[in-house]
């Protein structure tokens, strides 16, 4: 069996199946990994020896129950805003260190039904409010690349669990970017899927009609692997041949204010798919920024606050809104809370105007991105996942250099995956090349709401090409 951490999820399940090797043994691997790169701050909890232990006691029936699945004995890390029965769920947050959930989230429980074995919980942006996976509380996560700069967020932890060979596999949570952001930054895929595809139930919440689990992994078979996986669809590889790809680009929406050498990755990567037979199409914004302004503050405003309280009382009735909101860690985060969401707020969002933007603002927005896609036969629209570097780690998570000079991290990271999390369009971001030493560029495709397959496709099309051809 191979030892390098990017041997394909389906050939690692084959090699178990064969029994190449087993699932104490591909487990000790990762966690010999863990063990040589564990100070990253990206794990708040891992149970490694527990389970190799428990693997080796003749008791265990985990292999008799789970030998022949299709996960058996992969390991898996799970964002620590994820329910995970026999682990604590923090969320990032003081208020939630000790709660441990009695079951499952849904997710969870499908990874588990598959044979996969979760083996530890990845740190966070505390109650995921952020983009750099800040956490007073854990520790800031650290990029794999450079731990001296910031890892993304808020799934910063699953990320760099995955790109330093922690798992082949990470799950974590996508509101606003946040399987994507991070992702991007440490050179690896994050997927986020359609609403609804995979359950939010037993999430810590955000934002509920944007929040939705999303996958993290080394390539994009991995993802389309698990994909199929959990919505019961076929795993063999489409052998057909396709036409020519039609790639939308609104360069004034997505491009416009990037940095430099980022825009510079992006448009050699485009004439590297050219030259392979895939076609761009240069469009117009259509008011799209304008838009998703508007959806982004009303809903991320008004959501957080009535989705957290119910969640608590559902899962943790003792700690309510006000405790957890005081404990909360970042200072600049509580501010945010406090002043913008909570019922008490001068600014908080009224019910008539979430509704008008729901009902509104918001459908126009999906219709505007249905239209483009309608009207110019597009398969995809591409852009650069954001528009900035990784930026060095410091006491201010609202702050990124961006062409040397200091922006809003939001802005920086969350401008432009933001569209399709208000639009609800799957997305995946696909690692380019690294700029500058150790820098990562990643190459987003959105497509569109219930077309994941076709998007996971197009992506690996996109994946391959980039292999086969020559980096800067």
């Amino acid at each position: 069996m191979s030892t390098k951490n990017n041997v394909p999820i389906e050939v690692l399940s084959s090699d178990l199946y064969k029994g190449l090797t087993t699932p104490e043994a591909l487990i000790s691997r990762y966690y010999s990994n863990y063990l040589s790169n564990c100070n990253y701050d990206a794990l708040i909890s891992e149970k490694y020896k527990n389970i190799i232990d428990n693997l080796n006691n003749p008791h265990c029936d985990y292999k008799e129950r789970n030998f022949g699945k299709p996960l058996y004995g992969i390991p898996i890390i799970v964002k620590d805003n994820i329910h995970v029965k026999g682990f604590y769920n923090t969320a990032g947050t003081a208020s939630l260190n000790d709660f441990s959930p009695f079951e499952d989230a849904k997710i969870v429980e499908a990874i588990k039904s598959l044979g996969g074995i979760v083996i530890g919980k990845s740190n966070m942006h505390e109650l995921s409010l952020g983009a750099t996976s800040h956490n007073f509380l854990f520790g800031h996560v650290k990029n794999s690349s450079d731990p001296s700069l910031i890892a993304g967020g808020s799934s910063g932890g699953s990320a760099v669990a995955v790109a330093l060979g922690y798992s082949p596999l990470a799950i974590g949570t996508d509101t606003a970017g946040s399987v994507r952001i991070p992702a991007a930054l440490n050179g690896i895929v994050g997927f986020r899927p359609s609403i609804n595809r995979y359950s939010t139930h037993g999430i810590t919440p955000v934002s509920p009609s944007r929040d939705v689990p999303g996958l993290l992994a080394r390539t994009v078979k991995d993802i389309k692997f698990i994909d199929s996986l959990l919505c019961g669809l076929p795993t063999e590889i489409e052998s057909k041949k396709r036409p020519a790809r039609r790639i939308g680009l609104l360069k004034e929406l997505f491009f416009t204010g990037a940095d430099n050498n980022i825009l510079s990755v992006m448009e050699e990567r485009i004439e590297i798919l050219k030259y392979n037979g895939f076609e761009f199409i240069e469009l117009e914004s259509l008011e799209i920024q304008s838009l998703n302004d508007i959806v982004s503050t009303v809903i991320g405003f008004y959501e957080f606050w009535p989705a957290l309280e119910n969640y608590l009382k559902t899962y943790v009735p003792e700690i309510d809104m006000e405790t957890l909101v005081n404990n909360i860690s970042s200072s600049y985060l509580k501010e945010l809370v406090v002043n913008f969401m909570s019922p008490k707020s001068d600014y908080r969002i009224d019910d008539a105007t979430y509704m008008n933007t729901i009902n509104i603002e918001r459908r126009d927005l999906i219709k505007r991105f249905d239209s483009l896609f309608a009207d110019n036969n597009l398969d995809a629209i591409a852009l650069p996942t954001t528009v900035a570097f990784a930026t060095k780690i410091n006491a201010n998570e609202d702050s990124a250099l961006l062409n040397n000079e200091l922006v809003s991290s939001n802005y920086a990271y969350l401008k432009n995956t933001l569209p399709a999390s208000n639009a609800g369009l799957p997305a995946i971001t696909i690692p380019t090349s690294r700029v500058k030493g150790n820098l990562h560029v990643g190459f987003e495709l959105n497509g569109l709401p219930g077309r994941d397959r076709e998007l996971l496709s197009l992506a690996e099309e996109v994946e391959r090409v980039f292999s086969n051809s020559t980096t800067p």
